[in-house]
């Protein structure tokens, strides 16, 4: 038999069948606790937020409304409760996603690791060394909320920009054009950091 779909299982806990919010919280814990510890930078209070994002699904399931993707609507609660609880302790040091302008560029699922590629030499080999991926660690922390929330989902979550676009509440282009200056200020930071002694 095949496994049930996030959306299929989140229908039926919307329609009062909560045995599926058990398999979806199995299902997510570990990305999930990813994406708000890297968020909050504090893990004991991404474990705290991780609880309150599921309260959340589960108080606002007749909400749901199949087929809307089941992750898209989950980070949506999840960066909106980072957002909140940021503002709140006084964290949140970046400026509006509305603040951005440019123009787009070609390309849809470009990942932070591809987009890499096309730029360096052996970006791969790179990557997979651990100094480098601390560098990418690093770097990442060092970015707004905003910046890091789009490398992260499209690199780390594999998210398109269509998706993203629905997390973050703008258009699949103001997304990509985000996305492209997120990742020059990486690549800024990135580069600053490897430079280090």
């Amino acid at each position: 038999m095949a496994e049930k779909t996030d959306e299929v299982l989140m229908d039926e806990v919307a329609h009062g069948d909560l045995t599926g919010l058990e398999t979806l919280i199995g299902r997510y814990k570990h990305k999930m606790l990813h994406y708000l510890s890297r968020t909050v930078e504090d893990a004991v209070l991404a474990e705290d937020l991780f609880q309150e994002v599921f309260l959340r699904v589960y108080k606002s399931r007749e909400k749901y409304r199949f087929p809307l993707k089941f992750s898209t609507w989950l980070y949506t609660i999840a960066r909106n409760l980072c957002l909140n609880e940021m503002e709140k302790r006084g964290l949140r040091k970046s400026v509006s996603l509305s603040e951005f302008r440019g123009s787009s560029e070609e390309g849809d699922s470009l990942t932070v690791e591809e987009t890499l590629a096309s730029e360096t030499e052996d970006p791969l080999a790179q990557l997979q060394s651990k100094d480098r991926r601390e560098i990418v660690q690093k770097a990442l922390m060092e970015l707004p909320e905003e910046q890091r929330t789009l490398l992260f989902l499209n690199a780390y979550e594999g998210m398109s920009y269509e998706e993203i676009s629905g997390i973050v509440g703008c258009s699949r282009g103001a997304v990509k054009v985000r996305f492209f200056r997120a990742y020059r200020e990486l690549e800024k930071h990135m580069t600053r950091l490897g430079r280090k002694p």
